[in-house]
């Protein structure tokens, strides 16, 4: 299958050929159920509620998803310059502003919202090729009540529509266009019920980190009442009210197409689910090279062409069938018709010249248990099922960053726990920040004398330790060879190290930022890899950034042999420079600073980590997160075990007082009730240990959900929200969270608590208390 970009055959099971960038979706007027909504003067009925959620959030409530989808594409027209994302789902739209100031003009804007114009409201049109060979395919059939022939003749001759993204990048629940006038079926309708599409937030069995259910694990299902013959002799049109497999599979492969509840979907990469799959597709359904990623996004109109088991199934947009052609494999077409914002663009061919991603300035020796490039992350893609990622405590990376010179969104290293290990390559100047933590930096061995070995110059190189009270947020300057430990944590969970010039990923990956970020995802896998040993880290050029003017200088210890001088004490004897190549000078205070620095050196015989490579692989064990959400699903806790076989975690003071971890109140608190908000501000919860950056979760006295209030249709979700499942225990959304979920959300925490959250161990006392 090709959605434009790739290879494919017709739909008539020929070999086509086409250019990869020769087509992109093109844009139809939108269907009549979408623009219904407006009223006689052009202006969209407002919204049966607004509610706040978060900071800098808004979430409204439609009636139906044409309602959502047609605010979705008029707020989108409009533009508005203080409107950072708009994210529909099934009856929500969520408006996400640039600042807490801009939420009174966005709610009024809702309620006098023009409707888009006919250009403006225009709906990409696909059709997909598909292979109807599912496992599935007669149960869902007998579940519907029809022959399968019946099903693939009503499945085709439905007119979808991408109604909002889930569970994974690229994955979109899609919604019959309108009932089918077809013969309905004689008998009792679809059996069993299947969930609503509240809390599909993963292609798999079980429940994420938000407890939303996912596409895979619904109840056993009931037979569905069928005629006389067994089979209906017509097709049957929506609802198509399907219920998930009884026993999810522990692997769906990418491209299944499959369906439940209301909705049909087609999973965008292996993983785990209970849908009942009744197809299977090639369609290239996210691809970050290309420019927008998500071949469905909200809005897009889908059709289903039935292929031959023997060809593979091909994809068509619009623009590529009124060209003639057909994208895929060996086929020739029209060149597209535009380039702009929405035009597919091609991924580089493979093998081809990726630019260098910068100088390699770092060589990982020993990661630690989880070390993961982090910067700004990639807001403005919820609606495709992109998170926006990034570090999970903003405040220790801004702070790294400018005590290097970076600028504040630059990509830094976040180490759960440490130590980690560096070995340095070129000159650079480092700051840690966020977890209090120890520092060692052993200086590169000076040359050789000829009366000495090597190994007797390594051991005599002098050793630099800043204990946890003075290691954070100063600049440290390293020249070729010298080798950085930090850590572990003595106070805190993540170590965020900033590097001048801004990571720029490991040498040997040669790849840019994954749109426009080089955040590592650990829900979806975006992003580059969890670091291992021998990784090499480049940086960006320090040309032009911010003077580092109170960098700590190469202080010399106190001699281990009279070959060394000692720190001298007074401050016109002690040259201070940045490395070489740096091209700065440190000022008088920095000369003071070394002074005192001298205090905090050793002579190298002190204990201290191991600096030779261990096993350095990240740990990659389940994080409490379905496993068919988390691509990398390790835990916010060291889960290198002990020889007790416990997991390690940071050691912390005795009986500490709760961190108190301010939210605002909403937007589903109504729906929980006064008795569940009280609980929530008057319990002291405690952090669990699979807890990650999907989700952090809770131990406490369990709230009181109301009967029926367990599950909504999915909503769209932001950093902070603090959703509430069944069990009454809350879970507090990382900066890796799905994009949707299907449990109430009963408050949403501030971006500084979430700063806090993320330096919170296992076992850390908390209290949420409401925002100033």
């Amino acid at each position: 299958m090709s959605t434009g970009r790739g290879s494919g055959r017709d739909t008539a099971g020929h070999p086509a050929s086409q250019p990869d960038s020769a087509a992109r979706p093109a844009r139809t007027p939108g269907d009549a159920s979408s623009r219904s909504v407006a009223t006689a003067s052009g202006v969209l009925a407002a919204p049966r509620s607004v509610h706040r959620a978060g900071e800098t959030a808004l979430l409204a409530e439609y009636p139906d998803t044409p309602s959502v989808l047609a605010a979705a594409a008029a707020v989108r027209a409009l533009a508005p310059p203080h409107l950072l994302e708009a994210v529909p789902a099934e009856r929500t739209l969520l408006l996400v502003a640039v600042a807490a100031r801009d939420l009174p003009e966005l709610a009024a804007l809702l309620q006098h919202l023009p409707a888009a114009s006919a250009d403006a409201d225009a709906a990409a049109e696909v059709t997909v090729g598909i292979v109807y060979d599912g496992e599935d395919l007669a149960d869902a059939a007998l579940l519907l009540g029809m022959s399968t022939e019946a099903l693939i003749a009503a499945h085709s001759g439905t007119g979808w529509v991408a109604a909002f993204g889930g569970f994974a990048p690229g994955f979109a629940y899609l919604l019959p266009e309108a009932p089918s006038h077809g013969a309905a079926r004689d008998g009792g309708g679809a059996a069993g019920g299947g969930a609503s599409a509240g809390g599909d937030t993963t292609a798999g069995g079980g429940t994420t980190a938000g407890g939303g259910r996912a596409p895979g694990g619904g109840g056993a299902p009931s037979p569905a009442t069928a005629p006389a013959d067994g089979v209906a002799s017509s097709p049957v049109g929506p609802p198509w009210d399907v219920p998930r497999r009884a026993e999810p599979r522990t692997a769906v492969p990418a491209g299944a197409v499959g369906l439940a509840a209301r909705y049909c979907g087609i999973y965008p990469r292996e993983s785990p689910g209970g849908w009942q799959l009744i197809g299977r597709s090639d369609a290239v359904l996210f691809d970050p090279d290309r420019e927008p990623p998500a071949l469905l996004t909200p809005g897009t109109r889908v059709r289903f062409a039935p292929e031959r088991p023997t060809a593979r199934a091909g994809c068509t947009t619009a623009a590529t069938a009124r060209a003639g052609g057909t994208t895929g494999a060996g086929a020739t077409a029209a060149p597209a018709e535009a380039s702009g914002p929405s035009a597919g663009t091609a991924p580089p061919p493979a093998g081809a010249a990726r630019p260098t991603a910068g100088t390699p300035v770092l060589e990982v020796v020993s990661p630690g248990p989880l070390a993961l490039l982090e910067d700004a992350g990639r807001p403005g893609r919820a609606a495709s099922g992109v998170t926006a990622s990034g570090a999970f405590d903003r405040g220790a990376m801004l702070r790294a960053n400018l005590a290097v010179g970076n600028p504040a969104r630059a990509a830094v290293l976040e180490v759960a726990l440490g130590p980690v290990t560096l070995q340095t390559l070129a000159p650079t100047v480092v700051a840690l920040a966020g977890a209090r933590a120890p520092l060692r930096v052993q200086r590169a061995a000076a040359e050789t004398a000829p009366t000495e070995s090597a190994a007797d110059a390594s051991a005599d190189a002098p050793v630099l330790t800043f204990d946890p009270a003075t290691s954070a947020e100063r600049p440290i300057a390293l020249d070729p060879g010298d080798r950085l430990t930090v850590g572990p944590a003595t106070d805190g969970l993540r170590l965020v190290l900033a590097v001048r010039g801004g990571l720029r990923g490991a040498a040997a990956d040669g790849r840019e930022p994954v749109l426009g970020s080089w955040s590592r995802d650990t829900l979806s896998g975006l992003g580059p890899a969890p670091l291992r040993a021998g990784d090499v880290l480049c940086a960006g050029p320090q040309n032009g950034l911010d003077a580092v003017t109170t960098a700590l200088p190469p202080v010399v210890p106190a001699p281990r042999t009279p070959r060394h001088r000692a720190v001298p004490e007074r401050e016109q004897d002690i040259a201070v420079q940045l490395p070489h190549g740096t091209g700065q000078v440190a000022g008088p205070e920095v000369v003071a600073a070394a002074v005192a620095v001298a205090a905090l050196t050793t002579d190298g015989d002190a204990a201290a980590p191991d600096d030779g490579p261990g096993d350095a692989a990240p740990t990659d064990s389940a994080s409490g997160v379905d496993s068919a959400s988390g691509a990398d699903g390790a835990s916010i806790v060291d889960d290198a075990p002990r020889t007790d076989g416990t997991a390690r975690t940071a050691p912390s003071a005795a009986a500490p007082e709760p961190r108190e971890i301010a939210v605002h109140v909403g937007p589903r608190d109504g729906v929980l009730g006064e008795a569940a908000l009280a609980a929530l501000l008057g319990t002291e919860w405690r952090v669990r240990p699979d807890s990650d950056r999907v989700g952090v979760r809770l131990d406490g006295a369990a709230l009181p959900v109301p009967e029926g209030s367990g599950t909504l249709p999915s909503e769209p979700m932001v950093p902070g929200a603090i959703q509430v499942p069944p069990s009454g225990l809350p879970v507090v959304f990382g900066p890796d969270h799905p994009t949707t979920g299907g449990y109430p959300v009963i408050a949403v925490v501030t971006r500084a608590g979430l700063d806090l959250l993320a330096q919170s161990t296992a076992g850390t006392a908390l209290r949420f208390v409401r925002a100033q």
